[in-house]
């Protein structure tokens, strides 16, 4: 069946009528092409959209692969894209306009969708909840609320699905929500302001909260300060959300680092830092909230001078690492458990933000922010290795990627 028809006027009034305010109203912008026939290739429980397909055409088969993206424009066409790509065809199929999104996360379920992002010349930042339509993946608005702060760039759901974390840039302060049972947000219950600065007078002079995560068992959440050079691990309980004076704080050397992203690595007791200003990678062994450098490796290819590392990800088979650096514009592979650099791949734009693995688990998809481009590539799981396809997709200003 043609998304077309998955889409049926109905849904669409429907849609209408229930998003928020103008940041929220939704446009359809292109569908599939009449001649596939689209499909489920294995049905999930429940019956909700997964982000792969298969799809039978003229061509034969091939994996339609669903992804979301952050279009961070403050005009009428930034806001949340859910894009198809197939085989070197990548397009966006439906946008739900929200002005100035930068950061999208799903509930523990995958039925609903949280975005975060700022807008106004005080840069106000906001966090707004979605459900996901079973079959089509589209957001359908549930409600928005201010973020407590100004430049809100990363958010989280708490993996008992009870609570959302949002980290303001700029303001340098953590927001929590509690949320209902169906997902939207039920009030701000929850706010860490943080204080102090860097080592660094233009990058460091206040706190810039930058990243908020839990550790694999669920009991601490994780909110990286670049401008503090400091990692805070809050204690977190269902009923009461985190423990903000109980937090450790984790400092981040040497001094001007400006820790940005982290990831947890599978084995859940040790995680990987990137690090924006230093522009490393950075393992900590994880004990209770406590941190402790264990390795560190540049993600820089050699000669290189000015540049900001961005995210850090774990391919799907635990085997490597691949960072983003704005400014070199490559995507860094390391061997993930000596840290050994492996390649330096250009990242097919100007200033690669965001980059994921998409549901088939070897494409990589990069978001190159001043580009405006998503660039895509097959990933060698055995070498290490990327190759660019011929696959682009533009977007006005992407940030974020995100795939189910």
């Amino acid at each position: 069946m043609m998304l077309r028809k998955l889409i049926s006027s109905r849904l669409r009034e429907k849609i209408r009528a229930r998003f928020y305010n103008m940041h929220l109203k939704p446009r359809v912008v292109k569908v599939f092409a009449e001649k596939n026939r689209v499909r489920l290739e294995k049905k999930p429980p429940g019956g909700y959209f997964t982000g792969k397909y298969s799809t039978e055409g003229e061509s034969g088969k091939m994996d339609e692969l669903f992804f979301y993206a952050a279009g961070c424009s403050q005009e009428p066409d930034g806001g949340i894209y859910l894009c198809r790509l197939s085989g070197n065809t990548a397009e966006a199929v439906h946008v739900t306009p929200l002005r100035g999104a930068s950061y999208l996360a799903l509930s523990p379920d995958g039925r609903q969708l949280y975005a975060c992002g700022s807008t106004g010349k005080d840069r106000a930042g906001f966090v707004a909840a979605f459900s996901l339509d079973r079959t089509t993946g589209i957001p359908e608005s549930l409600n928005m609320f201010p973020s407590g702060g100004s430049s809100c760039c990363h958010l989280t759901v708490s993996p008992d699905g009870e609570r959302l974390y949002a980290a303001n840039y700029l303001s340098g302060s953590v927001a929590g929500f509690a949320l209902n049972d169906d997902g939207s947000i039920r009030e701000a219950a929850e706010f860490d302001q943080h204080t102090g600065r860097g080592s660094d007078p233009e990058r460091q002079a206040g706190p810039h909260a930058h990243f908020t995560g839990f550790s694999p068992d669920g009991n601490f959440l994780l909110v990286t300060d670049l401008g503090t050079d400091t990692v805070f691990c809050h204690p977190y309980s269902r009923r009461n959300g985190i423990d903000i004076p109980g937090a450790v704080k984790n400092p981040v050397t040497p001094p001007g680092s400006g820790p940005r992203h982290l990831v947890f690595e599978p084995e859940g007791k040790s995680c990987l830092l990137i690090t924006e200003m230093g522009n490393r990678v950075i393992r900590f062994g994880f004990d209770a909230g406590m941190l402790t450098p264990r390795a560190a490796a540049s993600t820089l290819p050699p000669g290189v001078g000015s540049s900001k590392a961005s995210a850090v990800r774990i391919s799907p088979d635990g085997n490597f690492v691949l960072a983003g650096n704005r400014g070199a514009d490559t995507v860094a592979v390391f061997e993930r458990r000596s840290l050994r650099a492996v390649s330096q791949t250009p990242s097919g734009g100007s200033s690669p933000r965001d980059l994921a693995f998409l549901s088939d688990r070897h494409t990589v998809a990069v978001a190159n922010e001043f580009s405006g481009t998503v660039s895509f590539f097959d990933f060698d799981a055995k070498a290490g290795t990327l190759t660019p396809t011929a696959a682009e997709l533009k977007l006005p200003r992407p940030l974020c990627i995100l795939a189910k």
